[in-house]
């Protein structure tokens, strides 16, 4: 709990809903959230006096910044409304509008998100026209965004929105914020520090470089790829350098040596308009505003045959068919490959229960489980989350959840929420879930009985997951996450699990599990880097290991979607295959790529490892890999 002061009025902050390097945010009520600063003196910057010298500075400048923060700026601009301060007077944070049922850009730039809701690159060119219109108006103030990223813009109902506004750079307040993927790299240079060269921010931020994030950030929208994306591998190997020096170089994805990613859409589905814009911006250094008639030009068809999107004349790819129906099986060495199951429409959700695939796919305006009986009848829907449970469907909205069963009867519950995710899970015999800070499982005698209750936790701040054998949650309480786990029979859960520190900003969570392991994979953005963890827990909540890499396109840990736990093991889909991840005794990591399955695989693939073999989720089939 912190108390501030608004027009030197108390007002009592309980209610974290968001925390990152620099400020933690609190929910209001009545549609307006608090920004507040960390001090100096703040837990989170203990160990780094270099950190504690910036928060200083930071807190000193905006003592006067968000008192002449520019007025007169679009209404999609999130800007403070009011200023908050100490007991005594000084500046501590802001109010600002809660924009509710948002995901920020980032999501945009995933290709799984994506292609199971139908978001086409045709609403990426408008949501771009938005931004481009937005961007202008802020330069036409003087306004510089500074540290563009895709974590500070929010879509809303084909709507865009910019936040983190108090970082932008206006009058005599310069920002040196940045983030690597989108910092112009004029901007930049190579900086020695002691034995090592790093890559770094040197100049100030200027207009030319909020439309070069701009170019860069429409660039992963409509390819799924970062223009440094991809794998550099020369043949000359003296040639070879860190993925965080190829800017310095401008050696992007469309350099011959460069492995492009196999789950992009290559750059040839771009119009040659466009295409030649993005090669002059980051291979000759091409800055300016961005010609906003390359957006309204550009339209983007779907081809019925392969499933990729392209804005030129005819599909680049292949030369057009009909969706394609089952496929005998097919074999490479001792990997045999069958589809399974192909849909027209998008496969929303799949798992296995009891060693059997079961799933949910939206076809036709209908909602519909593996034996193609009809759940509901609806169009697809952005914000729906689905759990299997047994022959029922566990659909939740917001702070709803709806359990129907399979013979169309369901059952409505309240549960809490955290940001648009609803906090519930199911296997197939118990469903868990939150409500007012309360963690519930089903009645074994059925939700037509009080649930009960086995344990607490934090309203609207907490998350959990549910494998065949135990569960896990974990909740944040301050810069500390908190653990949980617990089983089908469990009358209270286990909270007795300290999860290690986790620093910068909270992106995304996925927890993968077995029947005796756990694997927590946390993406975060730190300072100028994005940054993914994987903490290992065994069943009773003991932590085996904590790994972090920085994501680039070149580890097992880049991405933390589409993996599935088996035993003491982590099955990822990579470009080169099936990679199977394990941890020795020592905490080291032991990997081996599975020879013959790189066919069927890219690293945005969901696998689900059972006892036919290993699925492929991909958005409208399901393949059957198996090894001899």
């Amino acid at each position: 709990m912190k108390t501030v002061y608004l027009n030197g009025q108390p007002i009592r902050l309980t209610k974290e809903i968001g925390a990152g390097q620099e400020a933690v945010v609190y929910d209001m009520g009545h549609g307006q959230v608090a920004k507040i600063y960390r001090l100096p003196s703040d837990q989170y910057y203990a160990q780094s006096p270099e950190e504690q010298h910036a928060a200083t500075a930071r807190i000193s400048m905006h003592q006067k910044k968000l008192s002449l923060f520019p007025t007169g700026l679009p209404s999609n601009i999130i800007a403070p409304s009011n200023l908050l301060t100490d007991k005594q007077g000084a500046i501590v944070g802001y109010v600002m509008p809660f924009i509710t049922g948002a995901e920020t850009l980032l999501k945009y730039g995933d290709m799984g998100y994506r292609q199971s809701l139908n978001i086409s690159n045709n609403e990426i060119r408008d949501i771009f026209l938005q931004l481009h219109d937005t961007l202008k108006s802020l330069h036409s103030k003087k306004v510089i965004i500074g540290d563009f990223n895709d974590l500070n813009i929010l879509v809303k109902n084909k709507n865009v929105y910019m936040i983190d506004t108090d970082s932008y750079q206006f009058g005599k307040f310069i920002s040196t914020m940045y983030t690597e993927k989108f910092v112009d790299p004029l901007l930049c240079d190579l900086v020695k520090t002691g034995n090592d060269t790093i890559w770094t921010m040197a100049h100030s931020h200027n207009y030319n470089g909020d439309w070069y994030a701009f170019t860069a950030l429409l660039f992963k929208s409509l390819l799924f790829v970062d223009p440094y994306g991809g794998i550099y591998k020369p043949k000359d190997t003296n040639k070879r350098m860190r993925q965080q020096l190829r800017a310095s170089h401008r050696i992007n994805v469309f350099d011959p040596e460069v492995i492009y990613p196999k789950h992009a859409y290559p750059y040839k589905v771009l119009d040659g308009a466009l295409l030649h814009y993005f090669q002059n911006v980051f291979n000759k250094d091409l800055r300016g505003e961005f010609p906003q008639v390359l957006l309204k030009n550009m339209q983007w068809k779907m081809c019925n045959a392969c499933g990729i999107e392209y804005a030129t004349s005819k599909c680049p790819i292949c030369n057009a068919g009909v969706m394609h129906s089952i496929t005998p099986i097919s074999v490479t060495g001792n990997v045999q490959i069958k589809e399974v199951f192909v849909t027209q429409g998008s496969i929303l959700f799949a798992t296995l229960q009891q060693g059997k695939l079961v799933y949910v796919y939206h076809e036709n305006d209908q909602y519909k489980r593996e034996n193609d009986s009809v759940i509901y009848t609806g169009n697809l829907s952005r914000s729906l989350h689905i759990a299997i449970h047994g022959s029922s469907t566990v659909v939740s909205e917001s702070n709803t959840m709806l359990v129907i069963d399979a013979s169309g009867q369901s059952k409505k519950i309240c549960i809490d929420c955290v940001g648009t995710r609803p906090i519930c899970d199911a296997n197939d015999h118990e469903i868990f879930w939150v409500e007012n800070g309360n963690i519930y499982k089903k009645n074994p005698l059925g939700l037509a009985y009080s649930s009960l209750s086995i344990g607490q936790c934090i309203v609207d701040n907490t998350l959990l997951w549910v494998g065949e054998k135990f569960g896990i949650g974990m909740y944040k309480a301050g810069d500390i996450l908190q653990g949980f786990v617990f089983d089908g029979t469990s009358k209270v859960i286990n909270d007795n699990v300290n999860l290690p520190f986790i620093k910068g900003q909270i992106i995304d969570v996925k927890t993968y599990l077995s029947n005796t392991t756990a694997w927590i994979l946390i993406a975060t953005k730190d300072q100028s880097k994005y940054i993914n963890h994987c903490v290992i827990l065994d069943k009773h909540g003991k932590i085996l290991a904590h790994l972090h890499d920085e994501v680039t396109d070149q580890t097992w840990l880049s991405h933390i979607k589409g993996k599935s736990a088996v035993a003491n093991y982590l099955f990822c889909p990579t470009d080169e295959g099936i990679m199977r991840v394990g941890i020795d005794v020592s905490g080291q990591v032991e990997t081996k790529i599975f020879t013959g399955t790189e066919n069927c695989v890219n690293e945005q693939s969901n696998l689900l490892v059972g006892p036919m073999g290993i699925y492929v989720i991909q958005r409208n089939k399901i393949l059957l890999v198996s090894m001899k």
